[in-house]
């Protein structure tokens, strides 16, 4: 009989190694919503440390692969979730996306509307004004302004006084056509020193007398009390603050020796290469 060989010692299996052969501990974690997945390991399915101790058979691979498979299935099922859920966040972000859109773009509407009725009223208003400022001017076409009257001659003596001084002005008009409507003294300015006299306003009963007062101003030096004196149209303010704007123009033209006078409503009529033009607030002062 021949003799048995010895038995070889079965190396107990290293347990870092035959803990991937046995079902381990494992809980759902979980779920998004808040509540608790299902457990995919009971309690008597849990290795225990003699089950650590012998290498794993045929069966326990099979579970291995079949609580794998399962794992799968559930991560599967949480992905799918998970997607469904994402899906649905984004398709209500992409509803309140083009409500918010659709809202921007009324209100980007309306902007453009307000924009466009305030430009059309800003011209209305623009176009106004012009028409206010012309009939100011309008209503002061008889009115001549004097300047540097002094102060020391009374309200009632202003009428006697500037009658004086228009006939030493315009001696071959009439007495009787010097005949002046109204005369008073221009309230002070603000920024007007006390020591310079007010000016005095006073209207012409006849247009054309008015006319020839001021044509015999621009080549005659007046003065009273040896103080100078000056006459102007009377004009509005609104007209005072367009011409002040406008004095380069007028101060180039001068320059060059071109003739202009002002007109009604706001203009500046310039004789230039035998050809008359009008300019106005509208007008390319670049291109003239």
């Amino acid at each position: 009989m021949p003799a048995s060989k010895p038995l070889k010692k079965t190396r107990p299996p290293d347990p870092s190694v035959a803990q991937h052969f046995v079902p381990a501990k494992k809980q759902a974690e979980a779920s998004q919503d808040g509540g608790h997945g299902e457990t995919l390991y009971p309690e008597d399915e849990l290795p225990t440390s003699a089950d650590l101790a012998v290498p794993a058979s045929r069966g326990d691979v099979e579970r291995l692969f079949a609580k794998m498979s399962q794992m799968q299935t559930f991560l599967a099922g949480e992905v799918a979730k998970l997607g469904t859920e994402l899906r649905g966040e984004i398709d209500s972000l992409g509803a309140r996306t083009a409500e918010l859109e659709d809202q921007a773009a009324e209100i980007t509407q309306a902007h453009n509307d307000l924009a466009e009725g305030t430009g059309d009223l800003a011209k209305r208003v623009s176009f106004l004004e012009s028409k206010m400022e012309d009939l100011s001017n309008r209503s002061r076409r008889n009115n001549i302004r004097l300047r540097g009257l002094p102060e020391t001659v009374s309200p009632k003596d202003l009428n006697g006084t500037v009658q004086g001084i228009l006939r030493r002005l315009a001696p071959d008009i009439p007495e009787a056509h010097l005949l002046m409507d109204r005369i008073h003294r221009a309230q002070r300015p603000p920024n007007l020193s006390s020591l310079i006299p007010r000016d005095v306003i006073f209207r012409m009963h006849y247009f054309t007398e008015k006319h020839q007062i001021l044509q015999a101003a621009r080549t005659f030096q007046l003065d009273f009390e040896d103080k100078p004196l000056q006459l102007f149209q009377d004009l509005d303010p609104a007209t005072l603050r367009r011409r002040r704007a406008w004095r380069p123009i007028t101060e180039h033209l001068s320059a060059h020796d071109i003739p202009y006078t002002w007109g009604f409503p706001f203009r500046l009529q310039v004789s230039a290469a035998g050809r008359q033009v009008a300019l106005t607030p509208s007008s390319d002062l670049a291109a003239f």
